[in-house]
């Protein structure tokens, strides 16, 4: 199979942002059960690495961040007004059908599957079903759930089957408007992959919604990591199918480790459409987390426990400094010294200490970085990771590059084994594979530009079905962080005398025990979410409302459940004479929109309730975002640091964006060479082209060698025959060699040669595209440090990939050889 390195890709929208890692999965038949690995801190580039953002890329931003009256100009520049002029009139179009769906009986309104089927296959298309396959859906769910889609809803409906991300507020229904896009795209048979943000939603939005596809004589299935490759082959073919975002993207990786043509269990991405709720954290909050399917790689502990207790020794701000905002730590001159001395080594920048180096620089971010209760937990036994947006623990995901197991050895932990990556694939990347992708979030509107960037997708708010009655109050400053947990403390024993239910926000979990701790001494009794168990979770944020409840969460914790005042209606009266639930925000969020996901929680569906923001000078997004002599208002001090952070998470995403892209490439070039070999493309075909390139990667490497070293390579290509041949200087030697081997051996193999050679070929094609893996690690990491040359940092990485990828073809060649020559015939494989 020819991989063609000049060949484009299937253009998928805007290049792929940068992500980082979710969990490491071992692959079936590989050995050893790895843990989820989240790669270590994205490199943040500097004023001179970080390229130029083109002035589309600035204007777009610019418009995007308008307010008031610049946003109807945004919308006009940029169609939105007619893209939502275009969904209102399918969804008054559902909504005047309303009578006569009513007027069906189920039997009727089942029997539209197959209709709509039907007129699909004479050539109608999806948007000339969709105003009465909607209002067929509505109906169905009227009746499976009780519930009916208000006019917002179906208007939200019709905005996902435009590709939009749909703004709805907390409350206003996107489980239920899901319903009427899935239906429409299931029609085509291609399947629909409704993407949430844990196994615990999926799991309860199929129970949720199951029996309405099954009305309408669709099936539903669910996957998850639990499931045998069996069962998740069956679960994918059904018409509906709910699961993570990290499950499917694992599964497109093991599909492409299979040596079995029948071992893939997923539906071809590219015609399936994706519906991602929690559009946000999905799509966003975990754009830096690469998916990793690794082996174990058996690693000494020792050098990170010396390393480790070496750090321990250094002083910050004179033997070591850092740069939080960046997320970079360094060794000063001083630094240098005092490690040499401590070691006992004279020059530990030489190349024989290069191993040593890489544990020292491990060491010292850990040291300067990272800070249990904040990025990490030490439960005694593992240190298990925090996700920095939701405050929950991550159990088995780890750092990459040795920073995890710097990590354990400064917590006197024993390190764990290193990693072999083995498939790879960020969500962005993922996600874009898909014929056709669209969102619900709570809050998308102030992460326009971001949606746009990444995966080109517009963001369309739509009004709530009510008025918002929630009071967003003033931001309250205080000069320190002790001053400020008094207040909200204080503020916390006000409102629980009255019974007003309380919500108190934080950004981690050191925090929540911090303010947990602080209620416990005032007798005031309250919940704290710890995110261990998600069921458990949502029922406790479910009864926040209540009357009299205080709850101590991460933000984002409980997403996906709504919280409903009152235990029953004579207490919900009583909560919304108190004004409803009071959110209390114990620091800002860098992204503006989880404060808003916060604040959000409260005057869901019109109820009354609150919002206010309790803020200390010494917040973090102060001390790394702003200036500390600029002299401003509370509410000016928040957006300018906000927009910072903001601006330098677009500056990374847009550096990693166009890194990625190579990676991407190549990956998708190995990967249809893959699946074409499982398919059963003819690779006797391919044999003279990779003699070729065989030959060619043996005299550039042998040119220079002794003899013995060519009589080596030369037997590793011709399968170690006996006795050894003696390796000949003259040109094209070994080709003739090789082809007279081939033909040789194809006359062994007979009617197997096509399954030997699929066989030997994948092998081959899996162990260099390992290695390319590695390779394109080390010249990304490695060009971060060349990046202050002249000569353009991306450009000089995408030129050592080419020449890289173009070595790894002659790998492919040189070892599906080997494996050829090298192997026994064998009998052919029984009829199927």
């Amino acid at each position: 199979m020819k991989i063609n390195p000049q060949s484009p890709l299937r253009s998928t929208g805007p290049l792929p942002a940068r992500q980082a890692a979710e969990p490491i999965r071992p692959a079936d038949g590989y050995g050893g059960t790895v843990p989820t690995v989240t790669s270590a801190p994205a490199f943040q580039p500097n004023s001179q690495v970080a390229p130029s953002q083109g002035l589309v890329s600035t204007v777009s931003q610019t418009l995007g961040k308008l307010t008031g009256l610049g946003s109807s100009l945004v919308d006009w520049l940029s169609g939105r007004t007619s893209q939502l002029e275009k969904a209102q009139k399918v969804a008054d179009g559902v909504l005047a059908l309303d009578t006569a769906m009513q007027a069906l009986s189920d039997p009727q309104l089942q029997a539209k599957t197959g209709e709509f089927r039907a007129r699909l296959q004479q050539g109608a298309t999806l948007d000339d079903l969709q105003v009465e396959a909607y209002a067929v859906a509505r109906e169905t769910a009227r009746r499976a759930t009780g519930l009916t889609a208000n006019d917002k809803q179906v208007l939200g409906a019709a905005l996902a089957h435009q590709g939009c991300i749909v703004e709805m507020k907390t409350g206003e229904g996107k489980t239920l408007m899901e319903v009427m896009p899935a239906y429409l795209h299931a029609l085509g048979g291609d399947g629909v992959h409704i993407i949430t943000a844990n196994d615990y939603l999926a799991g309860r939005d199929r129970a949720t919604l199951g029996p309405v596809f099954q009305r309408l004589g669709l099936s539903t299935g669910a996957v998850s990591r639990e499931l045998s490759p069996q069962q998740r082959k069956a679960a994918n073919q059904a018409d509906v199918v709910y699961g993570t975002a990290s499950e499917f993207g694992f599964q497109y990786l093991e599909d492409h480790l299979t040596q079995d043509p029948n071992g893939r269990v997923s539906r071809d991405l590219s015609k399936v459409f994706a519906l991602v709720d929690e559009a946000d954290k999905v799509l966003l909050d975990e754009a830096n987390t690469p998916m990793v399917i690794s082996s174990n790689l058996p690693e000494d502990p020792k050098p990170a426990r010396v390393m480790a207790a070496v750090v321990k020794h250094l002083k910050e701000g004179v033997d070591f400094r850092s740069d939080k905002k960046n997320r970079q730590a360094w060794l000063t001159e001083e630094g240098l010294d005092r490690v040499e001395k401590i070691l006992g080594i004279g020059d530990l920048y030489s190349a024989k200490n290069e191993e040593l180096v890489s544990y020292l620089q491990s060491a010292v971010q850990a040291r300067a970085l990272f800070q249990p209760g904040v990025q990490y937990l030490n439960t005694g036994r593992e240190v298990v990771l925090i996700d920095e947006f939701t405050g929950r623990p991550k159990p088995g995901h780890r750092f990459a590059e040795g920073l995890h197991q710097a990590i354990e050895a400064a917590e006197g932990l024993v390190p764990g084994d290193g990693m072999l990556t083995m498939a790879s694939i960020t969500y962005p990347n993922c996600l874009r594979m898909y014929g056709k992708l669209a969102g619900m979030t709570g809050t998308g509107l102030s992460s326009r530009a971001e949606f746009h960037q990444v995966y080109g997708l517009d963001v369309q708010a739509v009004p709530t079905h009510k008025p918002v009655a929630r009071q967003d109050l003033p931001d309250l400053m205080f000069n320190t962080g002790k001053e400020r947990d008094q207040a909200l403390a204080d503020q916390v024993a006000r409102l629980h005398k009255t019974g007003r239910p309380v919500l108190l926000g934080t950004r981690s979990i050191e925090r929540s025990e911090d303010l947990s701790r602080m209620l416990q001494e005032r007798g005031i009794p309250h919940q704290v979410l710890n995110a261990k168990n998600l069921p458990a979770e949502a029922d406790i944020i479910a009864q926040a409302g209540h009357l009299g409840a205080v709850t101590v969460a991460t933000n984002m914790a409980g997403r996906g459940t709504d919280i409903k005042l009152g235990a029953d209606a004579n207490q919900k009266a009583q909560v919304l004479a108190l004004g409803g639930l009071a959110v209390l925000g114990s620091e800002r969020h860098e992204a503006r929109r989880i404060d808003e996901q916060l604040a959000g929680r409260a005057g869901r569906q019109g109820d009354p309730g609150s919002s206010q923001f309790f803020l200390s000078k010494e917040d973090e997004l102060f001390r790394l975002h702003l200036d500390p002599k600029a002299k401003l208002e509370p509410e000016e001090m928040v957006r300018r640091a906000q927009q910072h952070a903001d601006d330098k998470s677009l500056e990374m995403r847009e550096y990693s964006l166009k890194y990625d892209g190579v990676v991407n490439k190549q990956r998708g070039l190995v990967y249809a060479a893959r699946d074409a070999a499982l398919d059963g493309v003819e690779l006797r075909d391919e044999l003279p082209e990779w003699i070729d390139k065989a030959v060619k990667r043996y005299e550039s490497r042998m040119n220079d060698v002794e003899p013995s070293k060519r009589n080596q390579e030369a037997n590793y290509l011709l399968g170690n025959p006996q006795p050894p041949v003696e390796a000949s200087t003259k040109r094209g030697w070994l080709k003739t060699e090789l082809e007279k081997a081939v033909a040789e051996q194809s006359g062994k193999m007979g009617p197997v040669l096509p399954q030997m050679l699929s066989a030997v070929y994948l092998r081959a094609l899996d162990r260099e595209w390992m290695e390319q893996i590695s390779t394109l690690d080390d010249l990304r990491e490695g060009n971060r440090w060349e990046a202050g040359q002249e000569e353009n940092p991306l450009q000089m990485y995408e030129k050592k990939a080419h020449e890289a990828f173009e070595s790894m073809l002659d790998g492919v060649a040189a070892r599906t050889l080997h494996g050829l020559l090298s192997a026994r015939p064998m009998a052919p494989a029984p009829p199927q």
